[in-house]
């Protein structure tokens, strides 16, 4: 295994943390958003 971590639920809970999953969904979003549209244009 790559990564072994052993958090607590408190520790998963930081805002810095929940920032970063925000970040990240939102990236997310946008990458979805630009493949669906490529798609279309495919089509």
């Amino acid at each position: 295994m790559l990564l072994i971590l052993q958090a607590s639920s408190s520790e998963l809970m930081n805002n810095v943390i929940q920032a970063a999953y925000y970040l990240l969904y939102k990236d997310l979003i946008r990458l979805y958003a630009v493949y669906n549209e490529a798609m279309i244009n495919l089509i």
